[in-house]
């Protein structure tokens, strides 16, 4: 059956001052229903001004210019004609409405009297009219066949190959929407030179033949007769029927990174496509297998995009997905992309893009009707151990206690990353043989935390530079002498809200704090409750002495204020 498209589509158009248009749309066409199938045609409307809930009114025509006849309204309830009020009493005929801007006219079995032109108009409630306030789509009816085994019936469009190599090759036809719901393209080859093709198949399997989107593989007896001059030759062999679409996938990656940190771009074309329906889509679906030996789980869904370019993934990229740091895009209508702005070693592996292929059902929606995948494509590159070197040095040594220690880290790195935190570590040892303790630490976020309290006035660690910082230690006693040295983690992430991956840990050198005894050593501490005070006010002051070393057995000490 030839169709032409009855559809008619608002543009939008842009008041002055920026307003947008009203625009209202309908379900694609033409819609092609054998007759007592369903039917359901829906009607949006956008860029309007008043309420948010909008009122439609139905109508339609035999001809697209003709008058029109009303079948139902969603404001008015005697809105329908006589010919359509009996059908919308029983149920026949109903409008649904699925958002406040969006219905649904549903028909449950059509008639040969439906075809026509549906129109759905919508009431202004713009403060300007402006746009288009309806639009209108074309049903066309047909009296379905059923066809059983062993029954002959022609073929009506058939389309030869000019080139005729061999005298029995096999004929590759699909099964179209024609003028007998079936049509016939594709290769004959056959020997000679016709000038017109006659083709009679005998049905091998039950089959009805009711317009379908995509239906079963069928198989048919077919006979050719052509006729050039006198002679008349029959060829006969049998046919695959077929429905789906086909396509040829190519996956390539466009970026392919050299080291960990740098971007990858994977391109997925899709090409030769072939009986894709009047308005099908395509979808995609990339999927992560890991390389040989990983004991990461294989294949991982990394992402997809449905026939309405609607983004899903519930796996463990859906992080970087959110972030932004990993894309899926589609970016020619036949072309999907996969991009990592920043790699990381676990995404090496293969690489698989599925596409599918998806047609509007019988009821408007979009179902998929076939996915193909592609070979898979392997990613790597040269990967190199991150190393971490730190060095420590004696910025201020003591010898007698109350001085101040001060002690230098530098933290150096390679095949590590671009973004690169660290943690760092104060760590202390009294002699050789004593145990190892923690005295203050900074994390890759700048937190500082000390081990014990009693000593926080007297304890500094901070960052100086990149990789660079400095420890303090105020007011050293003998207690305090040991071994001193950093202890350093570098961490690695690809973007802020991110959380931290450790990359590599080391230990600097180790320096040392002596305090040489000779007989009693003792230090001095001040504190004031206040750092500013009036003259009316009040401050307390505290004074600590600390002794060690070798009593004498006399002696005595005296505490002067100044």
């Amino acid at each position: 059956m030839d169709v032409t498209v009855g559809l008619i589509r608002g543009v939008l158009s842009v008041l002055p001052g920026g307003c947008s248009a009203r625009v209202v749309t309908v379900s694609p066409g033409p819609l092609i229903r054998v007759e007592g199938q369903p039917v359901s045609i829906r009607c949006d409307v956008n860029d309007y001004g008043g309420p948010s809930e909008q009122d439609f009114d139905w109508e339609m025509s035999r001809d697209i210019t003709g008058p029109k006849t009303r079948i139902i309204s969603t404001f008015e309830p005697g809105f329908s004609d006589p010919l359509f009020s009996r059908r919308v009493a029983s149920g026949d005929v109903s409008v649904v409405r699925l958002q406040d801007n969006e219905v649904e006219l549903k028909i449950g079995e059509v008639k040969l009297t439906d075809a026509g032109f549906y129109l759905c108009r919508t009431p202004s409630t713009d403060p300007i009219t402006s746009g288009n306030y309806n639009a209108q789509v074309q049903l066309r009816g047909k009296k379905g066949r059923n066809l059983s085994e062993g029954n002959i019936f022609p073929i009506n469009s058939v389309q030869a190959s000019p080139h005729h190599a061999a005298a029995t090759t096999v004929f590759h036809s699909r099964v179209f929407h024609s003028t007998d719901f079936v049509s016939v393209i594709g290769d004959t080859r056959m020997s000679g030179f016709c000038g017109c093709v006659v083709l009679l198949c005998t049905v091998k399997t039950s089959v009805k033949l009711i317009g379908l989107v995509s239906s079963p593989v069928m198989v048919y007896l077919c006979f050719f007769t052509c006729k050039h001059n006198v002679t008349e030759l029959i060829f006969s062999f049998l046919t695959l029927f077929s429905t789906e679409p086909n396509f040829t996938l190519t996956l390539e990656a466009a970026t392919k990174p050299q080291k960990t940190g740098e971007p990858i771009e994977l391109s997925c074309d899709v090409t030769n496509i072939f009986q894709l329906p009047p308005g099908g889509r395509l979808g995609v679906r990339w999927e992560h297998i890991s390389l040989p030996g990983t004991n990461a789980p294989s294949p991982k869904l990394i992402g997809s995009l449905d026939a309405y370019g609607n983004l899903e993934s519930n796996s463990a990229y859906k992080d970087r997905l959110d972030s932004g740091v990993l894309g899926l895009s589609r970016a020619r209508p036949n072309t999907f992309k996969l991009r990592f702005l920043r790699s990381q070693k676990i995404d090496m592996g293969q690489y698989v893009c599925s596409v599918s292929a998806w047609s509007v059902s019988s009821q408007g929606e979009m179902v998929q009707a076939v996915e193909y995948k592609s070979s898979p494509l392997t990613v790597r590159w040269d990967t190199k151990t991150p190393t971490l070197n730190v060095a420590a040095k004696t910025i201020r040594q003591v010898s007698v206690g109350g001085a101040t220690f001060e002690m230098s880290c530098s933290a150096v790195t390679e095949n590590i990353g671009d973004w690169i935190g660290f943690a760092v570590y104060i760590q202390s040892q009294d002699g050789i043989k004593g145990g190892v303790k923690t005295i203050i630490s900074l994390s890759p976020d700048n937190v500082v935390q000390i081990t014990d309290p009693a000593r926080s006035d007297s304890l500094v660690l901070s960052k100086t530079g990149s990789g660079e910082f400095r420890f303090r230690l105020e007011g050293v006693q003998v207690s305090d002498t040991g071994y001193y040295w950093c202890n350093v983690t570098a961490f690695t992430k690809q973007q802020p809200d991110q959380s931290w991956t450790t990359a590599a840990t080391s230990e600097s050198n180790k320096v040392n704090i002596f305090i040489k005894e000779d007989g009693l050593t003792f230090s001095v501490k001040i504190h004031s409750d206040a750092s500013s005070v009036y003259p009316w006010e009040m401050a307390k002051m505290e004074c600590s002495v600390g002794v060690s070393g070798s009593l004498p057995k006399s002696g005595r000490c005296e505490l002067s204020d100044r």
